[in-house]
């Protein structure tokens, strides 16, 4: 309709993407929502090296890739939804409860964290997004 091939990116720019290396996208605003998410991208990198030796280099490629791609568009708002569906991550997550004395007091934790997590999609933070 645009007669445009790559008029999607250019729509993308709105929400202060544009195609830069991955590891710039970190911390590029000073807003609550960009540093927690910038946080919690550096855990999940740090915990998918971790797991790196657990699972298969497919999987692992799977990982790599599912958290770089989102982070090549220069933006970290909505990396907690990308990493939601890494599910070779879950799988170490869930073989390490496993073996945990008191699991079940950790997933109940989890699970208040996770009710939690709504509360920004509630009251409309972009946190949430």
């Amino acid at each position: 309709m645009t007669g445009f091939f790559f008029a999607f990116s250019i729509a993308q720019e709105g929400w202060y993407r544009e195609f830069m290396f991955p590891l710039l996208a970190f911390f590029r605003r000073g807003d609550f929502a960009t540093q927690f998410n910038s946080i919690f991208a550096f855990i999940v990198i740090i915990y998918a090296i971790w797991t790196r030796k657990k699972l298969p280099l497919s999987l692992n490629m799977l990982v790599v890739l599912s958290i770089l791609l989102p982070l090549t568009s220069g933006s970290v708002s909505s990396i907690t939804r990308y990493v939601s569906v890494i599910f070779p991550l879950f799988m170490s997550l869930t073989l390490f409860m496993i073996g945990i004395k008191n699991k079940y007091i950790v997933l109940t934790i989890i699970i208040l964290l996770h009710f939690m997590s709504y509360y920004g999609w509630i009251v409309n933070h972009p946190i949430a997004y």
